[in-house]
């Protein structure tokens, strides 16, 4: 009974997102044979880029307050979403950006993290922000 709950638990949980952690471009998915929205994800820069440090922190990406990543500068990872609104998360250790976008079914959607500038070494909040990126966009931060 105890095995079957928890099934039952598990798979309500993880309905409506799938993501295949870090990807490269020979795995991307290209399409979907249903309505789900296919999100792409690239880390453009990381905390390290300004100064150099014994530490440096991966970008983390959530969907609806599930973590699916943890991404290095340039890596990627994907998510297949169902259509509708979900929440979208990014997050350096010390900082956490959050939106919520309305997908629309078998639409291809990019986003880049990090793309707004460093100003101090503290400063983590700005740059685990999330911007929407054109395909162009997405490939030619993806050939680096």
């Amino acid at each position: 009974m105890k095995k079957i709950f928890l099934t039952i638990i598990l798979g309500v949980l993880l309905t409506g997102c799938y993501s295949q952690g870090v990807v490269n471009n020979q795995s991307l998915i290209k399409k979907t044979s249903n309505n789900d929205a296919i999100l792409n994800f690239i880390v453009v820069q990381v905390q390290g880029d300004v100064e150099t440090l014994l530490w440096s922190p991966k970008a983390r990406v959530y969907i609806d307050g599930k973590q699916i990543a943890k991404l290095s500068k340039y890596e990627k990872t994907q998510a297949i979403v169902s259509p509708g609104k979900h929440k979208i998360s990014t997050k350096w250790d010390f900082g956490m950006k959050h939106v919520t976008l309305d997908f629309e079914p078998k639409q291809i959607y990019y986003f880049g993290i990090g793309i707004a500038p460093k100003k101090k070494i503290w400063e983590y909040g700005p740059r685990a922000t999330l911007t929407s990126l054109s395909k162009e966009e997405w490939e030619n931060y993806s050939r680096n």
